[in-house]
């Protein structure tokens, strides 16, 4: 379920001129998925 958001995300990054704020937006994510996950 979050991985397919996440590649939602990064799929709209590529299309999309905001491709810095996806990838900061997606290192966020990952980083409180891996935090909640622990």
């Amino acid at each position: 379920m979050v991985e397919n958001m996440l590649i939602n995300m990064a799929q709209t990054g590529r299309l999309g001129p905001k491709v810095s704020i996806c990838r900061k937006v997606l290192l966020w994510v990952y980083t409180v998925v891996a935090s909640v996950e622990i």
